[in-house]
């Protein structure tokens, strides 16, 4: 059985778990001009991947992938100051950030290439092949779904702290 925690030890709690999805917003809102991948080719194709899925600033190549994700994020965290973390929510923020980490290791491990081939005027083959390494937005994107995922923790904790059941066995109040 979990140790009983004080009032102001589940409020603390509580504060903490509403504010860790700000944190996931701010990494997702630097990383739409950080890159999370990026190829870093100086001359000709370059991939650069950022939170929509695109280059930063390309609004018309956005993917529906990163936008589900966006959404996503942007509710858990709605969702934590609309109304206090509760197990539902917590279990969403946890199921979030564990899709958002599965994302992650998808972009990571497998991550997009472009190869082309052709002639030049001379007919000597040319070509070559670029993939999207990972940037200073991949550790962003690390942070923000740690602190999501913790939120979700926290407030899953914090919920349970504050469950009718708990309080009609110890005779206390919710609050």
């Amino acid at each position: 059985m979990a140790p009983d925690l004080s009032a102001a030890t589940v409020q603390s709690v509580n504060i903490v778990a509403r504010c860790l999805p700000l944190v996931t917003v701010l990494a997702w809102a630097i990383t739409i001009a950080v890159p999370v991948l990026d190829s870093a080719e100086p001359s000709g194709p370059n991939i650069v991947v950022n939170s929509f899925g695109a280059e930063p600033y390309q609004w018309d190549e956005v993917q529906d992938s990163f936008l589900i994700a966006w959404i996503a994020v942007l509710v858990c965290a709605a969702w934590a100051w609309w109304a206090r973390p509760q197990r539902v929510w917590s279990v969403v923020t946890l199921v979030v950030a564990g899709g958002l980490a599965w994302m992650l290791l998808g972009l990571l491990l497998r991550p997009p290439m472009l190869m082309w081939d052709g002639v030049d005027a001379q007919g000597r083959p040319t070509g070559g092949s670029v993939v999207g390494e990972p940037a200073a937005g991949a550790v962003l994107w690390a942070i923000g779904i740690i602190a999501l995922g913790v939120s979700g923790l926290w407030g899953f904790l914090s919920a349970d702290r504050q469950s009718p059941s708990r309080v009609e066995a110890t005779g206390g109040t919710a609050d």
